[in-house]
């Protein structure tokens, strides 16, 4: 398992700006982190199962960097888990849209919104079973064409910008991310694509903007860096990462013996034989059943809402759901 993007370079952490907004927001209780940003996402919440595992070994990395330098621990954040998520496709970046904030009243974020989800559908029409199914919530448009999400934790990585969880999907599931990535992209590319016209006459900031992001990865960050690091602290802090996720994902995996906990987005713990997961030590975290595509909007940087505003939940910043019919 490879914790780095380049294990032969040194990676020297550096200073996120919105990270220290973010905590300066919280210790002094003020809005100076509100932004505005749309993710078309899954994960979000993660199940109750991954917490527990995702806990334990930020738990475990947290302490073997204080009993070894308290200086880089203080130089991370780490998130919590109701910020996890992994994102399909950006649609309107926080980053960007920080800029102007006064322009983002709650009339344009709600045409924005509107905007997006008729985007939005239009680019699943042809997975599209209606837009309620007969449910009686209005914000759920279901799907009848694609397979529940499985997903397989298959390495930790840090950027010098943050560190990762990577995934990829399983079996007979291997093509619904990119299939949504795939026709997001294509409605992009038609020339009848609704968005450059109904946003420039929105607002005059679109007019030479591509809001939207696709990765090409299957990723959630889960740490990023409130301070730069000196080369020495980041030859530290890549010892001490490398060590401990290793020592971590091999103890979890021995742990389990002849079975390992396959982590179903409902929250129920399945178990997989020996025989279904390959070798003894080989490590396997699985996400299964994740029937449900949410439209997030993001009021403050990095989906970490419930953390600035703890007496909310997740369902709260969902606007729209596509949930999957089989």
């Amino acid at each position: 398992m490879s914790n780095n993007v380049n294990d032969d370079v040194l990676i020297v952490p550096l200073k996120d700006n919105f990270i220290v907004k973010l905590i300066n927001s919280k210790e002094e209780d003020n809005n100076n982190c509100n932004s505005f940003g749309l993710n078309l996402q899954i994960g979000f919440p993660f199940s109750k199962s991954f917490n527990i595992f995702f806990n334990n070994l930020i738990s475990e990395l947290a302490s073997e960097l204080k009993k070894d330098n308290l200086d880089i621990l203080n130089k991370i954040h780490f998130y919590s888990s109701d910020s996890l998520h992994i994102t399909i496709s950006t649609l309107v970046a926080f980053t960007w849209a920080f800029d102007y904030k006064e322009t983002f009243t709650n009339e344009i974020k709600s045409q924005i919104t509107n905007i997006f989800i008729d985007f939005l559908k239009d680019s699943f029409h042809d997975l599209l079973l209606n837009d309620n199914g007969g449910n009686s919530d209005d914000n759920i448009v279901t799907l009848d064409k694609l397979t529940k999400f499985d997903l397989k934790l298959t390495d930790l990585r840090y950027s010098k910008y943050a560190g990762f969880f990577f995934f990829e999907e399983l079996g007979d599931h291997t093509s619904n991310i990119s299939t949504l990535r795939d026709k997001i992209r294509s409605s992009l590319n038609n020339e009848n694509c609704i968005l450059s016209s109904r946003l420039s006459n929105l607002s005059d900031i679109f007019s030479d903007v591509e809001t939207i992001k696709i990765p090409n990865i299957i990723h959630s960050t889960f740490f990023r860096f409130k301070e730069t690091f000196t080369e020495g602290e980041a030859l530290t802090f890549k010892t001490i990462f490398d060590r401990v996720t290793l020592k971590y994902l091999d103890n979890y995996s021995m742990i389990q013996h002849k079975i390992i906990p396959i982590i179903s987005n409902n929250n129920e713990e399945k178990e997989s034989s020996k025989e279904d997961r390959g070798s003894e030590t080989e490590f396997q975290v699985l996400i299964s059943d994740i029937d449900q595509i949410n439209l997030v909007q993001e009021d403050v940087p990095y989906m970490h809402m419930i953390y600035l505003f703890p007496n909310t939940v997740h369902s709260d910043y969902i606007i729209k759901s596509f949930k999957i019919i089989e």
